[in-house]
């Protein structure tokens, strides 16, 4: 079931999980780092999720009614284990990569279960890496690209 389609409940577009870069969009690193991120949170590999971390990196979700701070590789990858105790799937689109920085838009889906039928929830996120490895992450509503795109701009210059 891990690729089968899905359909937005806001747009009704169907979906299919996947990574992939924004036409003109060189996501170099970036492109492994999301490919690997996907596969493991599909196969629910968390060392292997953890892998992708620095120890010291840093999350803050700045989404509405949902804003938060945590440091620590240990402490983010148990809150993605606890999002992802459904069976889900994921699309991620790299939008924009500066130096160290990229933006990307996730969209996570799933089919249901006996709890609650198909479902959907987009983000928008902000990767910093360093030395291979995510040092931190900056997640916002999918609907607020422009500020997201504005915080690189910011950290990356642009």
């Amino acid at each position: 079931m891990r690729d089968a389609p899905s359909r937005c409940s806001t747009c009704g577009v169907e979906l299919v999980g996947g990574v992939r870069a924004a036409p003109g969009v060189d996501a170099g690193p970036f492109l492994e780092f999301h490919e690997t991120w996907r596969d493991a949170v599909l196969a629910r590999e968390w060392d292997q999720f953890a892998a992708l971390f620095a120890d010291n990196m840093e999350y803050a979700s700045y989404m509405t009614g949902f804003s938060f701070r945590l440091s620590g590789r240990k402490e983010f990858v148990s809150l993605l284990a606890e999002l992802f105790a459904r069976e889900a799937n994921v699309l991620d689109e790299i939008l924009d990569v500066r130096g160290q920085w990229c933006v990307a838009r996730l969209h996570i889906f799933g089919p249901g279960d006996d709890d609650i039928g198909p479902w959907d929830m987009g983000r928008v996120r902000l990767v910093r890496m360093d030395g291979g490895l995510c040092t931190g992450l900056e997640v916002y509503d999918e609907t607020d690209i422009r500020r997201a795109q504005a915080r690189l701009n910011e950290v990356a210059g642009g």
